[in-house]
């Protein structure tokens, strides 16, 4: 028993698209000057097809290299800054907040960011010293916390005397 196909609800079965009748294929395929015999390749593509692609991939690939290109000098300036980290330097970090440097380890820094309150963190959360070393925005405002960091200090010592 072979059963048959029925066409999708709400279609009438004209609208089906039919598959050409094997006779009519080969008769496609032998006919002189078809694209097949151009050598263009199967099913009539073309050669350009090929150069297509590549043009598309060409941007990813610049893209990719420009951002490999940017990490490789950030990475390079972090390294330095990370190296020259010493004991009793004056740092800001990522998030802004400032402080002393107490310790220096291979991998992690102790930040005395008040009297007697010191913090572990890691060296990568150093974004640069208090001289201005932190890139753009961040030594800006970093910066302004810096030098209000100081009046609240001398106010708060004309305030003791």
């Amino acid at each position: 028993m072979k059963l048959q196909s029925a066409p999708a609800p709400g279609r009438a079965a004209a609208e089906q698209p039919k598959a050409p009748a094997p006779n009519q294929v080969k008769a496609q395929e032998e006919m002189p000057g078809s694209a097949h015999e151009a050598g263009a390749g199967p099913a009539g593509s073309s050669s350009s097809g090929a150069f297509g692609g590549m043009a598309l991939l060409v941007p990813f690939l610049l893209l990719f290299g420009l951002l490999f290109w940017m990490n490789r000098g950030e990475k390079r300036k972090r390294q330095s800054l990370e190296g020259k980290l010493k004991k009793g330097d004056r740092v800001i970090t990522r998030s802004g907040i400032v402080g002393k440097l107490v310790e220096v380890s291979e991998r992690t820094v102790k930040v005395e960011i008040a009297p007697g309150v010191s913090v572990l963190m890691y060296k990568s959360g150093i974004e640069g010293l208090e001289g201005g070393e932190a890139k753009g925005e961040a030594a800006s405002s970093a910066d302004k916390i810096i030098k209000a960091a100081k009046d609240a200090e001398e106010k708060d010592a004309k305030k003791r005397k």
